[in-house]
């Protein structure tokens, strides 16, 4: 489920490696459970053998990665919200599927998300809304609309000040990401701690999309070097 690589070249050191190539959970540092947890599956391998499926049941889903402080981090993972019944309007219609935290010690408020995404549906379709959290608590917000099956999300995160904040989804130019701010004030923020899967979901959700689930594969962090997955086809 999960391969850590370190490479020989600190500078450019790969964080982790997430490919989902076993079906299992096993290589993880924490997986939180429930009546229904997030299993292996092979029923819709997004990438390899299987995927991460998500049940949207109430409780907490998800895996977890744990590092040591990193102030630059690259994520990237392939989300597919695989039809999941999600209200276009009213509050509580969301699904957490992302984080990227700093635990302790990063701002006055302790323990943060530095960097968030969510799923959500639109009209239009499902739309993937995400920020990155400033050293004020100020939201970097962001939102992309999704395909209806296999997505690509990649992002950077650069602490400082200056910081930097880029995203791409289903976009392989590095050069041209779909969203970039680089003179955030990211003084004091790191990452030591990734979660994916589903850390919290709206009520709304809870009515209409029980019994379903979306679907996560090839997890992957570093340091500096560009990722640039893509979905399978």
């Amino acid at each position: 489920m999960k391969n850590l690589i370190k490479l020989c070249v600190v500078a450019f050191a790969m964080v982790s490696s997430s490919a989902w190539a076993q079906c299992n959970t096993d290589a993880w540092d924490h997986v939180e459970t429930g009546v229904d947890p997030v299993v292996a599956n092979t029923n819709n391998p997004l990438s390899g053998a299987c995927s991460l499926e998500v049940p949207v049941t109430i409780g907490k889903r998800y895996v977890e990665d744990q590092m040591t402080t990193e102030l630059s981090f690259r994520g990237s993972y392939q989300i597919d919200p695989n039809s999941i019944d999600i209200p276009i309007s009213g509050g509580g219609n969301k699904i957490k599927v992302h984080n990227v935290q700093c635990v302790g010690g990063c701002s006055a408020y302790g323990s943060v998300d530095w960097h968030q995404a969510k799923l959500r549906k639109e009209a239009a379709g499902f739309k993937l809304g995400m920020w990155a959290r400033d050293a004020s608590g100020t939201r970097i917000s962001y939102s992309h609309l999704l395909n209806d099956g296999c997505n690509t999300v990649e992002y950077q995160l650069i602490a400082g000040n200056p910081g930097t904040y880029r995203v791409w989804v289903n976009n392989t130019d590095e050069n041209n990401p779909d969203f970039e701010i680089t003179n955030a004030d990211f003084t004091g923020r790191y990452t030591d701690r990734v979660r994916m899967g589903r850390m919290g979901q709206g009520v709304n959700i809870n009515a209409n999309a029980t019994g379903e689930s979306y679907y996560l594969d090839t997890f992957e962090s570093r340091r500096q070097t560009f990722i640039g997955n893509t979905c399978s086809p």
